[in-house]
Formats: structure tokens, sequence, C-alpha cells
């Protein structure tokens, strides 16, 4: 399809879009966050003729979550939808199917997008979305808000957040779960999965994260194959559930259950069936180019375990996509430890997409003591490259301020945000900062030096 082939060339102008100066900026302490990137799509609408009343509720949504959750998420503002959109050949106010919305939900690199769909009849005015947890974001499950046929998009949108509420608290816990995991404080972890469930039964990433938990204490395949059920109670659609479940149904010795699950993972997601091998995937799906990130959600146990071996054997392209699953938690658990490993034995051998997320991994302490001065070299590494996750994560940091561009201009004597003038003499090229007195990056001049 000719939309889905402008989408994913979407991902060649995140470069300029780190450039446009529309990277929000947020404090320290939410970026070590992993889930506070947030993607609100506008609704598909059941008939044409509620398409107005669609976009206009997107827009608003996407404004009141901003305002109402700023101390809990990032909302990736509409200038910010709209820009990439545009560069990508389509309407700003483009109305996507949910393959082509995960798509821009990656390039954008959201933690987690929300996407649903609205009708309106004589009766009343419905709509449902769905959570879709990125980057252990905790934002996952189903919503449903209800409101009479002659509700405005204001007051329906009130509705909407008035519904997402208790999901952003359930939210909460379930990144404190993961955070409690990684820390080793499993008593702590399982807490706060019990409290995100009085929140949202069956909270899906609580779930998960509670099945992580209860690998790490040897709980029984029973409780295993438990938890990741409420889970699939929660988002049927949840593939990693899905994949789980089959596994540990295959433990327990029960072959019917695991096939029901990969039958269930397939229809969750086609492309997996083609990945495969197990079938033909529906039409249309084959029109979507494959991606390091398509082939990294196809990747089953097998896969792993033969990545490991290769990767072992010093295969620098099997050590990044571990990397890259570890990171992510594709197939197997979220260890920023393990991810930092591969990472680097991939990072010295130049593979662009091990810099940028060993970069990444540095600029927000996740598995590694945090250095912003390392975290900028491999970052760099990636953007000398061309790889548009890097210089898209290259203007985040500068916008953030925390590293500053390497520039030949001379800085002005006593200029705050800038080195001295001895410095400069001393590295003309690599020591000056372009920083405002803020600790911002000025995105003109930025842009001036190449990237």
């Amino acid at each position: 399809m000719q939309i889905t082939r402008r989408l994913v060339r979407s991902t060649l102008v995140l470069g300029m879009l780190a450039g446009t100066g529309l990277v929000p900026a947020t404090a320290e302490a939410q970026l070590r966050r992993s889930g506070d990137r947030v993607l609100f799509l506008i609704p598909l609408p059941g008939s044409p003729d509620d398409s107005g009343f669609a976009r206009e509720l997107g827009h608003l949504v996407r404004s009141r979550m901003e305002s109402k959750f700023r101390r809990k998420l990032r909302i990736v503002p509409d200038q910010h939808v709209e820009q990439l959109l545009i560069n990508s050949g389509l309407e700003p106010n483009a109305i996507l199917e949910p393959p082509i919305a995960h798509k821009l939900a990656r390039a954008l690199l959201a933690d987690a997008y929300i996407i649903g769909t609205l009708s309106r009849d004589p009766t009343k005015t419905n709509a449902t979305f769905r959570l879709v947890d990125r980057n252990r974001s905790g934002l996952s499950g189903w919503v449903t808000v209800d409101g009479p046929p002659d509700d405005s998009p204001r007051k329906f949108a009130d509705r909407v957040i008035d519904s997402l509420r208790n999901q952003v608290k359930a939210a909460e816990h379930a990144r404190d779960c993961f955070d409690g995991r990684d820390r080793g404080h499993l008593k702590k972890a399982r807490e706060h999965a019990e409290r995100a469930f009085k929140l949202y039964p069956n909270h899906p990433s609580s779930a998960i994260c509670l099945a992580h938990v209860f690998e790490a204490i040897g709980q029984p395949v029973d409780s295993l194959i438990w938890v990741l059920e409420k889970a699939t109670l929660g988002d049927s659609l949840l593939e990693s559930a899905w994949r789980d479940l089959a596994r540990h149904y295959q433990q327990a010795g029960d072959a019917r259950k695991a096939a029901e699950a990969l039958s269930r993972l397939f229809a969750a997601n086609p492309a997996v069936i083609a990945v495969a091998g197990s079938a033909a995937s529906p039409a249309g799906a084959q029109e979507l180019p494959q991606t390091i990130y398509d082939t990294l959600e196809a990747l089953t146990p097998d896969d792993i375990r033969a990545l490991i071996e290769k990767a072992e054997a010093g295969d620098g392209e099997a050590q990044q996509m571990l990397g890259l699953a570890y990171h992510h938690g594709y197939t197997v658990d979220q260890i920023y430890a393990e991810a930092v490993k591969w990472y680097r034995l991939a990072a010295d051998q130049g593979f662009a997409h091990a810099q940028d997320g060993l970069g990444k991994l540095y600029y927000l302490g996740q598995g590694v003591e945090q250095d912003f001065g390392e975290a900028l070299r491999w970052i760099r590494l990636a953007v000398e490259q061309g790889l548009p996750e890097g210089q898209y994560g290259y203007g985040v940091m500068l916008l953030e301020g925390k590293v500053c561009a390497r520039t030949s201009k001379r800085p002005s004597r006593g200029s705050p945000g800038r080195l001295n003038e001895d410095t400069w003499r001393r590295s003309p090229t690599s020591a000056a900062c372009i920083c405002t007195e803020s600790g911002r990056a000025r995105m003109p001049e930025w842009r001036s030096v190449g990237f």
C-alpha cells in the first residue's frame, strides 16, 4: 500500500525532526523512567461522517493528557506528530490503521501509544482504546468510554481523560514493579504489581512484570501460567504474553494449550507467521517492509539460543540483536546490564544500532553508571553512520542540555554555558559547547555543525 510505504520512509526523516525544536524538554528524573513518552493517536471513526469529530477529539485528548498527567507522562505533541506525517508524504491529520500506527510510534520513539475506534449513533457516543506498552511504560490494556449521542468533542475528551486516570496510576505501579525487579527487590516488585491489579484487574504490564518475578524466585510453571493468563485477559492482543504462555504450556506438557497460545500469537501479529514461515501472511502484510525491529518482534526462544551461540563466537550482528532484545524486552526479560554487555561487544565492531543503544543506556544510567560523556561518544558514532535513531537521540540530548555540540565557532569571553577561551584554543573543533544560559542547546547552531 502506498500509505504504508510512505510511513515506513518516515524513519529517514528523524534527524530532520530532531532539528526542528519540537522535542519536549523534561526533568532528568522523568528521563530516567523508561515509560514516560506517550503517543495518542486519532481514533478510527466508524463512519466517514465522524472523521472531523475524531480528529478534534484526538487533538483535545493530547492536550488534556499533557495538562492532567504532566508529572507522570510526556505526551508527544501535535506538532511533532504532524511534522513527521508531513515529511512522510501524509496529511498532518491523517488517521492511521493499527499496523501503521505501530510504525509511527516506533519512529517517534514512544514508550507507549494509544490507538482506538470511535462510533456514534442515535443512542450514544462510544470509543474503545488500546494502550500498547512498547518499553515498560506500564500503560497497557483497554479502556471503553461512553457518552450521550450529542456529546461535543470537548465533553467527550474529558470523559476519556477520566477513564484513563486509573490506567495511569496502575502504570506507575507497573514501572515500580519493573524497577524493583531490576534491583532485586522482588518482594517490593510483587507488592507494586498487586497494587496495580487493585486499580485495574488483570493489568497486562503488571502481570508481565509479576511473571518475571515468579521466574526469578523459582515459582512453579503453574504459577507462571496463571499470571500470564491474567495478562492475556487484560489484553488479548499481547504478543509477549502469548509467546511466553506457549513456552510454559509446553513445559507443563500441555501441547494443546501451547498450540492454542501460538495460534493467538499469530492472530495478534500476522507478521510473525510471515517471518516464521508457518503460513502465508494476510493480504497486504507482505507490503510492510521488514526492519530490524520487525525481526526482533518475531524472535522465538530458539532464535535467542541461536543468537547467543553466534554472539559468543564473536558475531557482531548477533551481539547487536541480543543487545536490542535485552534492552527492549523482545522474547527475553528486559535486563539492561545484559543489553550493555552485548551492545558493547557489537559497538566495538562498528554496529550502529549497538552504538546508539549503548549511548542511550549511558545517558539514562540504565544497566551502567550514568555518564553523559560516554553517552555522547557512542551516539555520535551512530550519527556519523547516518542512523536516524542516533540523530534523533542526539537532538534530544542537546535539547535537554546534558551534552553540548562541537563547533569551530570561537566562544565569547565570559559567555554563560560555553567553555573558556583557553580551552577553545587548545581544542577549537571539539571542546566548545553550544549551550544557552538555561542549559539547552540552540538548534540553529546545532544544525550548522552538520548533525
